[in-house]
């Protein structure tokens, strides 16, 4: 299909995929875009060369992440410069992506004409597995993303996890290119692949894995502005806390509450007096208390002094000391400067960031009957490889403390929870989600919402989920093993394609 070769033109079937794609995500939610939204870019990558396609591909792919990810440069905890400079930087390198998705593309159809189609799948999510290389990994807008709002296609991660979905979405716009291009027997092949997918998909939300006992919390969602909470006195924050528990609370059989990432402003290892109070606060109530605190470790290296970490503390409900969780996987820039365990040096850049050290074990905290509990913190909950840490660890019961206060009325919160719930239809383990400023939540074993509180609203929630089961998912078993398949298979059809003649 010819393009003009006038460069504006020429991107905007590129840009079209893109924005289209955008429409699918949080918080619009028009799921059902994302199975059309690369037929533009299909078509059109067709016939050009590797290079041309990539750069092509490219504008696409920033106008993408333009539209989702704008609240970057929203970061009221961070300088404007950082916060602007940080949303740049990923524009810069995010739809690299998408280049070389198309120029991929390119390349293979040269070699197996539109056949070569059938590949695609396999190359999306082998790109995917690349962005989220350790250290720098970045899962905030894998194209499974999408179907959050379209739960029977979603349930499938349990297999595969978010990019194995990925695949299922990608899959459904080949579909799509074979059925423009009359290749029916293809369409109908694929068409019925993807409908068993969302049939199973379906049948599997009604027909769970034995349920492990049912799990009564209380989620406290304080509002309370991140920046002034650190300048005011710590009772400012810590009396708000208080008093919502105290109010959801009074009638007994709760078996948990959760306040959020650093709902309590203080060092609580340190001072006796705040957390004396929250021990004495989970005996009155007769519940366990997990909350979000900041500590301190003096460090083995004299030159670091000491080490600082984003913790969760677990105060048992007869009144005993605390248990302790250090955040383990850190926002790149964010909160650590990345590459440390090679060059330490890098730790001594001033970019703005927290410099958090990162934590070492994946514990889990007993909340009664055996049910175990998590308590990943902000970020975390967007890695299916942690969760699936958790829960080998015995946690049945997903919890998220976090803050996404930092980004305002943007979408940032909105595609945080949306992948939060994820990883309850990876480990069909129910997910507890206490946000500052919101969205808290609690979801089911599939993914559906139960009872949620919106953007800036002080308040609690209350929710019975079941907790999960002895029985382990596929993906808690074997992790990432679908998506390094697949990109195995991109990898080879990329390798032999070298060493084939130009298709006619």
């Amino acid at each position: 299909m010819p393009v003009s070769k006038r460069p504006f033109v020429s991107r905007i079937p590129f840009l079209f995929s893109g924005g289209l794609a955008a429409l699918a995500f949080p918080p619009l939610n028009l799921w059902f875009a994302a199975w059309f939204a690369l037929i533009p870019l299909i078509f059109h990558a067709r016939s050009l060369t590797f290079f041309t396609a990539f750069r092509r591909g490219w504008w696409g792919g920033l106008l993408f992440n333009a539209i989702l990810l704008y609240w970057i440069a929203m970061n009221i905890g961070a300088p404007v410069p950082v916060a602007v400079a940080s949303y740049i930087g990923l524009l810069l390198v995010l739809p690299l992506y998408w280049g070389a998705f198309c120029g991929i593309w390119a390349f293979l159809w040269r070699k197996w004409g539109d056949y070569a189609a059938l590949l695609l799948p396999a190359v999306w999510v082998g790109l995917e597995v690349v962005k989220n290389a350790p250290e720098i990994g970045f899962p905030w807008l894998e194209m499974g993303l999408s179907q959050i709002g379209f739960l029977p296609a979603a349930q499938i991660a349990e297999i595969g996890g978010i990019r194995f979905v990925s695949a299922w979405v990608v899959t459904a716009n080949v579909a799509l290119f074979f059925y423009l291009i009359r290749r029916n027997r293809l369409f109908i092949t694929i068409v019925i692949i993807l409908a068993a997918g969302v049939v199973w998909g379906t049948w599997r939300m009604h027909h769970l894995p034995e349920a492990g006992p049912p799990v009564k919390a209380v989620i406290v969602q304080g509002n309370i502005d991140p920046l002034k909470k650190w300048s005011m006195d710590p009772d400012s924050s810590i009396v708000v806390y208080e008093n919502l528990t105290m109010l959801a609370a009074k009638d007994r059989g709760i078996d948990l509450v959760i306040w959020p990432e650093t709902a309590a402003p203080v060092f609580l290892a340190y001072q006796a007096k705040y957390r004396w109070r929250i021990k004495k606060l989970a005996k009155d109530i007769d519940a366990p208390l997990l909350t979000g605190a900041s500590h301190y470790e003096y460090s083995a290296d004299e030159a670091r002094g000491h080490d600082r970490f984003n913790s969760a503390f677990f105060f048992p409900a007869d009144g005993s000391s605390p248990s302790r969780y250090d955040k383990v996987r850190l926002v790149p820039f964010g909160e650590r400067v990345p590459f440390q365990r090679w060059f330490p040096s890098l730790g001594e850049l001033n970019l703005g960031q927290a410099e958090f050290t990162p934590g070492k074990e994946y514990s889990v905290f007993e909340v009664r009957d055996s049910v175990r509990i998590s308590a990943q913190i902000c970020f975390e909950s967007v890695f299916s490889q942690e969760t699936r840490r958790f829960v080998l660890a015995g946690a049945r019961v997903l919890c998220n403390l976090t803050n996404d206060g930092w980004y305002g009325e943007s979408s940032g919160p909105y595609q945080h929870a949306a992948l939060a719930r994820y990883q309850c239809i990876i480990t069909r383990c129910p997910l507890l989600r206490s946000a500052n400023t919101g969205i808290s939540l609690a979801a089911d074993r599939s993914g559906r919402i139960v009872n949620k509180l919106p953007l800036n609203r002080s308040g609690t929630l209350t929710a019975e989920l079941l907790s999960g089961g002895e029985e382990l998912t596929f993906y808690v078993s074997y992790g990432e093993i679908i998506p390094w398949l697949l990109s195995i298979i991109a990898l080879a059809g990329i390798m032999i394609s070298l060493f084939r003649s130009r298709a006619e």
